[in-house]
């Protein structure tokens, strides 16, 4: 009888240990309700080895008078001037069309994203028509995009645009090459510094192209905006794990 019960107790330490590795949790979260400033302040942390900062504007989306539209966001100017309307994510990477922030990856730490939610985007009818998140871990020497993108149409009002980001697909060309990436729920980013004796900080940009002159901008009001995740557990977990299976083991023996 012992020896029947044993392997429902083990199937639910290894069904335990599944879970540990795979559940799904918050990992950060910004709440906006900054308007026309180039720092929205006020970021929430939720898990050990994974620290975001406050989300800022780039160099080339500028301060807008108060009381234009898109009406009910923290947005900026978006012009032609200095450099022209982008008609590419990485272009607009390149020239400062984001809004930013960094996010540090603690030294034996093993974080995946894998979805981003209250994306509220707004823009003034002529401004840009795409939006995407892209990620650089190398101080952007390069820039990967993270999820799919946005389209944001000139007729569409302020709305939410994680689904486009999460399951959606991007494309990118890189010299000879064109990359087309899945949605973020659908391809996680696996920020693995499990083995690093050091932090690994990891730039985001959430990037505008195409269009023309006009504003864009994120839902504020208290729009929580937030990165989720898996904490992939250290191998030691895992060893703990079969220790503990294999002792459960060695005690059912010995009483059977």
């Amino acid at each position: 009888m012992r020896k029947l019960l044993l392997v429902p107790v083990i199937t639910a330490l290894c069904g335990f240990s599944l879970t540990l590795v795979h559940a799904d949790t918050e990992l950060t979260q910004w709440t906006i309700t900054a308007t026309t400033g180039a720092t929205n302040p006020g970021v929430s942390n939720f898990v050990s080895g994974f620290t975001a900062s406050d989300i800022v504007s780039g160099t080339n989306l500028y301060t807008a008078s108060d009381g234009l539209s898109p009406t009910g966001t923290w947005y900026r100017l978006y012009t032609n001037s200095p450099s022209s309307i982008p008609t590419t994510g990485l272009r607009a990477v390149s020239i400062g069309r984001y809004f930013t922030f960094d996010t540090v990856i603690s030294a034996g730490s093993d974080i995946e994203v894998d979805a981003i939610s209250g994306l509220i985007l707004g823009k003034s009818s002529s401004a840009a028509t795409n939006a995407a998140l892209y990620y650089t871990t190398n101080s952007g020497t390069s820039w990967l995009q993270a999820g799919g993108t946005a389209y944001l149409p000139s007729s569409a009002p302020t709305q939410d645009y994680s689904s486009e980001i999460n399951t959606g697909e991007g494309t990118n060309t890189y010299g000879a090459t064109t990359i087309t990436n899945l949605g973020l729920t659908t391809d996680p980013i696996d920020f693995n510094n499990s083995t690093n004796s050091s932090d690994e900080t990891v730039k985001w940009a959430l990037a505008f192209w195409g269009g023309g002159n006009g504003r864009v901008g994120i839902g504020n009001g208290g729009n929580e905006l937030s990165l989720s995740g898996v904490v992939v557990p250290e191998p030691s977990t895992y060893a703990l794990f079969g220790l503990g299976a294999l002792a459960l083991l060695f005690a059912f023996r010995r009483k059977a």
